[in-house]
């Protein structure tokens, strides 16, 4: 991994928090693993699949739409996290929420989702990135990453909640479902893209997320680490 840049990006499931420190992130990790390479990283809360193909470019950049995520570093390897944002079923579609509830009075606002949250249910038709979208966006920016050569693409897929997230939004079942298939869809079509699927609830009695039953706890970011350490060491 001498002189190789690995480019990171990814939501809050990616970052420390909750009872999780920073030394017992998956990326803090790989960092004390590969010493020698050369990490850049884009880690956000509410962080969406819709900056791969929006951060960066256009009309007054060299680069097409996106390109901060990509093109400006020319990385060797790319590790991708995110899409528990995407594909969450809301009370309330992105529009409504940017153009409606963005616009009310604190105390509007508060009394308004307090009660939606009593008359409305999470519904898989409110998400903030639509499966059409989600699709297209990781389609075109795997497309980009054999155009830039990219040596591996190692995606996560979305964690599957353990029963604390699933009884607070029990839509989110289904959604991930459908989203980590349109994962597998994509990537089936490069050669250079990787899937792993560490943070799947079903698969172990371990406890791996903290108490939200979401974000990863450091067992479940430890076993993010050897996912992806194993395919960043595979020849």
């Amino acid at each position: 991994m001498d002189n190789k840049k690995i480019l990171a990006l990814g939501d809050s499931l990616a970052l420390p928090g909750h009872r999780t420190a920073y030394e017992s992130t998956w990326i803090c990790r790989l960092k004390n693993e590969y010493p020698a390479a050369d990490f850049i990283t884009y880690f956000r809360r509410s962080l969406t699949s819709d900056v791969l193909v929006s951060l960066g470019g256009g009309e007054n950049d060299s680069g097409p739409p996106g390109c901060d995520c990509l093109e400006i570093f020319k990385p060797h390897f790319v590790i991708l996290q995110m899409g528990i944002v995407d594909c969450a079923p809301r009370l309330f579609s992105a529009l409504t929420r940017k153009i409606i509830l963005a616009r009310l009075p604190n105390w509007l606002r508060s009394v308004t989702i307090k009660i939606a949250k009593k008359t409305r249910s999470r519904r898989a038709g409110r998400t903030d990135v639509p499966p059409e979208r989600y699709k297209k966006n990781l389609d075109t920016y795997f497309k980009r990453c054999e155009i830039s050569a990219v040596e591996k693409v190692i995606i996560i897929k979305i964690c599957y909640p353990d029963a604390r997230m699933r009884k607070k939004n029990p839509g989110i079942v289904g959604s991930l479902k459908l989203y980590n298939q349109l994962i597998d869809e994509v990537a089936q079509k490069y050669a250079s893209v990787h899937v792993v699927d560490p943070l799947d609830t079903r698969q172990s009695t371990e406890q791996i997320f903290d108490e939200d039953g979401y974000h990863p706890n450091g067992m479940g970011h430890e076993r993010v680490y050897q996912a992806v350490s194993a395919v960043l060491s595979k020849r």
